[in-house]
């Protein structure tokens, strides 16, 4: 037994040197391509105690992002020593900085930032996937060009102002609530109201805002409702009380009824989209049965 425990602590030590050994390697061999980028770089950077490296393209305003904010950036990203691809940027990218929805690299980054600003950040394995299970990304070196587009500091104007905007362009003849909420019929029933306790049978698409959908269901009795049981948002709740069967409505939902300053993740397609903080959303929904 003695013997056994010997040869195990020594099998676990090598394992432990060879681990060791390959991450020096890596971290060798990422300062080689990280110094043969930047001899082609005519751009100020700094090198954070991170690891970061912060190249400044342009200056932004005086505005400083800090942790908390809620904005809206544009994002392009490659493996070093790789070309940043134009159409694969994001423009409309909204986050809460700190809120980890983003590699802690580029969560960095953006407290480094202004509004307005454009900047590069080369971000080291380490700040990176490194501890992801994916073993390809494991030791990626990554380049991000990032730019601050809008600081949102008050996100109930910035949301009611949106929800204006788009029932001006899709020339709604309506207006919200003062919450942002609003019922815009598409088809009106000749069914019954629907009651407390009703179980409704409803065919749907949701969707963000900016028109990403993130959740649907289309056939006669996938999705049925138990009206005041079942746990669904405020919104859609409302809605449903203004509704009868055979009605048809187009409802603006927003974040305060909804998601709120959380992020949610669906599955559509078996692709994951992400809805963002303070998502305005949009339910296209039809009554086609209610059962007491």
């Amino acid at each position: 037994m003695r013997l056994q425990g010997i040869l195990l602590s020594a099998i676990i030590m090598l394992y432990i040197a060879s681990c060791t050994n390959k991450y020096d390697s890596q971290l060798e061999d990422e300062q080689k391509r990280i110094d043969d980028y930047l001899k082609h770089v005519d751009l100020p950077y700094e090198v954070k105690d991170s690891g970061i490296i912060y190249i400044k393209v342009n200056e932004g305003d005086s505005l400083k992002v800090k942790k908390g904010d809620f904005i809206r950036i544009s994002i392009n990203g490659c493996i070093l020593g790789e070309n940043l691809i134009e159409e694969n940027k994001d423009t409309n990218l909204y986050l809460i900085v700190g809120d980890r929805l983003l590699i802690p690299g580029v969560e960095y980054g953006l407290t480094l930032m202004h509004r307005n600003e454009t900047a590069r950040f080369i971000v080291p394995f380490r700040m990176a996937f490194y501890n992801i299970e994916d073993k390809n990304k494991n030791y990626n070196t990554y380049l991000f060009e990032i730019k601050v587009v809008e600081v949102i500091e008050d996100t109930l104007t910035w949301e009611f102002n949106r929800i204006k905007k788009y029932i001006a362009d899709k020339k709604f003849n309506i207006e919200p609530d003062s919450m942002g909420f609003c019922y815009i019929p598409i088809k009106t029933g000749t069914g019954s109201a629907i009651q407390e306790g009703d179980y409704v049978y409803i065919e749907y698409i949701a969707s963000t805002l900016d028109s990403v959908i993130f959740s649907y269901a289309l056939q006669a009795n996938q999705l049925s409702i138990r009206y005041k049981y079942t746990k669904i948002f405020a919104g859609l709740e409302k809605a449903l009380s203004m509704m009868k069967v055979g009605d048809e409505a187009l409802i603006i939902i927003p974040s305060s009824m909804a998601y709120g300053r959380n992020y949610a993740f669906s599955a559509v397609d078996n692709k994951t989209v992400i809805i963002p903080a303070y998502s305005t959303l949009l339910y296209h929904v039809y009554i086609y049965n209610k059962l007491p």
